[in-house]
């Protein structure tokens, strides 16, 4: 991090990659599948952009739930992050 600017902590919204959930406009170009398949990666790119960053901590917000498979197998693979929420719906 640079010492002049200040600490910053970057927030990641994110879908968990569930089919028909995730990147709907995507689906007539992707099918459901292939929409999740792209959510799954830009997620994961997007937190590693993140994460090399050295601006802050990172703070991974979650749809549905942070309990979603994908999320918790993040965390199981070694990606860090120090603050973890679930987004609710309005």
């Amino acid at each position: 991090m640079n010492e002049d600017s200040k600490a910053v902590c970057l927030a990641v919204l994110a879908k968990a990659p569930v089919p028909g959930l995730a990147k709907t406009r995507l689906i007539p170009a992707l099918g459901a599948v292939g929409a999740a398949r792209l959510q799954r990666r830009f997620t994961q790119r997007t937190l590693r952009t993140a994460l090399r960053s050295g601006l802050g901590p990172v703070a991974l917000w979650c749809a549905p739930q942070v309990q979603h498979r994908f999320f918790q197998a993040l965390r199981r693979s070694g990606v860090p992050w120090p603050c973890t929420r679930s987004l609710k719906a309005t």
